[in-house]
């Protein structure tokens, strides 16, 4: 399979090509990729690791030489021209007219940096010329995503390898968290499923081998939990049978799959739940998502056109859900969510909320234009890869009306890349300048080679020996070693405020070393960067331990009218109530 699927076979000796995966213009973008599938956790600031950002901000400058030494000359020049000037308009707008009012200028930054990447991705994908080129980079990516499938069918039936060998915990929110795709079923359901027709057309030719995988991710996607996974997945199964990438239609196989595919959701359901007809009854797909919508609504009327900065949602939010929750009724508040996100379930609403119309108009745009050129080719001449790229658009375009595939880089950088495949070659650029010559092509590739090790060096390193020290801290105050977890995130906190659970750890090991103060001060920091039932709770539990009862009252009160929900919350309101000594040892 491996030598099969990495590229093309030389039509005089029969034997597998190896040459086009040397290609830096495959091998840069398939290692980024693969980088963030096997490695990272894609969910932003709210955790102790920010390897997203460390990540891309590697792959920047091979992107970036890649772009400028392309044989499509000027940059932007290859490709759909309508299709370059969107996503390029989508990128200036996100990046300028927000900073008319963003609250933090670093997190805006952040998402600069992470938006170029994924613009750098995009012309990636539209200069891949041939076909075996396209095959090659899909074949690197899939093959990433294998390990995934893997960790989560072991992690669905109740096996965390992270925990039993690292002692990490990559399914609990707000942990030290590596192989953490798996850290939410959403994201690790969204991966499989939109890389599950690549990886079906890289087994074309091999029916059994495309049985077998599309059973092996089924399977994973299904003990991942995602109910919306479910369902999409169930929609792949049946676009990949009628596009024959499974098996002929007039098979037996064809038609046991495309019914297994229809009662996929149903039956996974009921194995999930193992039977039990009460949590079947009371089950709410969209259950906190509707809260989280009309909050994104609410909040979006601010700045409509503007937008409010990117990677905001999680500090703006509490904002929307205050004003959600004074205008709800009882029954309503069931609909509202327990934990603060940093995202909506919604792109559309986020991409609004955080760029502003014109620029979620212009990815809009963009993606149609997109599907009108795939669809476009595919009327004049049958193309597998094109309507293999199609399906995982549409599989993308459908999580987005009920999760955040745009803002999970796993996702958006599939996206993104997809995009730029099914622009690819669609219109000659009208001015082709010559290639680069090949002592400027050395240099600037010695130029990108120096800049990533600066990268790594000063910043990747310093950030990754952050985030392991704030695991070890995080460890020590869940077992009671409050001092010593206190002064190893003492420094952490200084220089790496981007680490916002670090600064949310102190403020709780102060707390119970008898430093109120202090632990306010840390907590002021955290809130820059996130918002969370934590912050609330530390702080009511710090201004207690000062002796003021009535305003450690009010710090809860004021939390509950954002989550009414919350179980952090609730505790800590039966903890000050009962006026218990030792109401902080349940911190």
């Amino acid at each position: 399979m491996v030598a099969w699927g990495m590229a093309t076979r030389n039509p005089e000796t029969d034997q597998a090509d190896f040459s086009l995966i040397r290609n830096p213009r495959i091998l840069v973008p398939a290692a980024i990729m693969a980088g963030t599938f096997l490695l990272f956790q894609p969910t932003g600031l709210d955790q102790f690791l920010f390897p997203k950002f460390l990540l891309l901000l590697l792959g920047l400058p091979a992107l970036l030489w890649l772009e400028i030494s392309s044989h499509l000359q000027p940059p932007f020049s290859g490709g759909d021209a309508l299709s370059n000037r969107l996503a390029l308009l989508f990128f200036l707008t996100s990046a300028i007219l927000p900073r008319l009012h963003v609250s933090n200028a670093e997190l805006h930054g952040f998402g600069i940096l992470e938006f170029l990447v994924m613009l750098l991705l995009f012309r990636a994908g539209a200069a891949l010329g041939s076909r075996e080129e396209q095959e090659s980079l899909i074949f690197l990516i899939c093959i990433s995503a294998i390990p995934i499938a893997a960790l989560a069918l072991l992690q669905g039936m109740g096996w965390d390898p992270m925990h039993v060998l690292l002692g990490l915990h990559s399914t609990r929110a707000g942990r030290w968290q590596m192989l953490t795709t798996l850290g939410h079923p959403s994201w690790t359901a969204e991966l499989l499923v939109l890389l599950l027709p690549p990886g079906l057309l890289l087994l074309r030719k091999h029916a059994s081998a495309a049985r077998v995988a599309a059973l092996f991710i089924a399977c994973a996607v299904i003990l991942s939990g995602s109910r919306g996974g479910m369902l999409v997945l169930a929609l792949v199964l049946w676009i990949s049978y009628r596009q024959d990438l499974l098996s002929a239609p007039s098979t037996r196989w064809g038609k046991l799959l495309l019914t297994a595919g229809a009662l996929l959701p149903a039956g996974a359901l009921v194995i999930l739940f193992r039977l039990e007809p009460g949590r079947l009854l009371a089950l709410a797909p969209l259950s906190g998502r509707l809260g989280l919508w009309e909050a994104g609504l609410h909040l979006i009327s601010f700045h409509p056109f503007s937008g409010s900065g990117l990677h905001h949602t999680s500090i703006l939010l509490p904002e929307g859900l205050r004003a959600i929750v004074a205008s709800a009724g009882p029954g309503k508040i069931t609909g509202l969510p327990t934990v603060l996100v940093d995202r909506l379930d919604n792109d559309l609403l986020q991409m609004t909320l955080e760029g502003g119309l014109l620029s979620c108009a212009f990815v809009v745009f963009l993606f149609g234009r997109s599907i009108r050129i795939l669809r476009s080719r595919l009327r004049r001449s049958e193309n597998q890869l094109d309507r293999t790229i199609l399906s995982s658009l549409i599989a993308f375009g459908l999580f987005s009306l009920f999760s955040s595939p745009f803002h999970t880089p796993s996702s958006a950088l599939i996206f993104w890349l997809f995009l730029g495949l099914a622009t690819r070659g669609s219109r000659v650029p009208e001015h082709e300048g010559p290639p680069v010559a090949g002592r400027l092509r050395r240099v600037g590739v010695l130029l990108a080679a120096v800049l990533s090790v600066v990268i790594l060096l000063f910043v990747v390193l310093p950030a990754l020996r952050d985030n392991h020290e704030a695991g070890t801290a995080h460890r020590l105050l869940h077992r009671g070693d409050f001092s010593r977890s206190a002064a190893i995130l003492a420094p952490i906190t200084d220089r790496a405020p981007w680490l916002p659970g670090a600064a949310i750890d102190r403020a709780r090991a102060l707390v119970k070393l008898h430093r109120p103060e202090e632990s306010l001060a840390e907590l002021r920091l955290a809130e820059r960067w996130i918002s969370s039932a934590w912050i609330w709770r530390t702080r009511a539990l710090a201004l207690e331990e000062m002796g003021l009862d009535q305003e450690a009252r009010k710090t809860i009160k004021d939390g509950l009218d954002v989550l009414p929900r919350s179980p952090t919350l609730l505790e800590a309101q039966a903890l000050l109530e009962a006026f218990a000594p030792s109401a902080d040892e349940h911190l």
